[in-house]
């Protein structure tokens, strides 16, 4: 991954290397969240639609 050149981080105090996992462990997360949303509201609609 590289940083867009308009995009200069405020703190560069650890490694270019660490940001990137770190955004890439956060980007992962939300994704995991996201889908693990989906999945919940799926199933209750599925749920509403079995109980019929």
């Amino acid at each position: 991954m590289t940083w867009p050149p308009w995009f200069v981080p405020k703190k560069w105090s650890r490694s270019q290397r660490e940001d990137e996992e770190g955004f890439q462990q956060r980007v992962i997360c939300k994704l995991v969240d996201l889908s693990l949303f989906c999945l919940l509201c799926s199933s209750s609609v599925h749920g509403k639609y079995l109980k019929y």
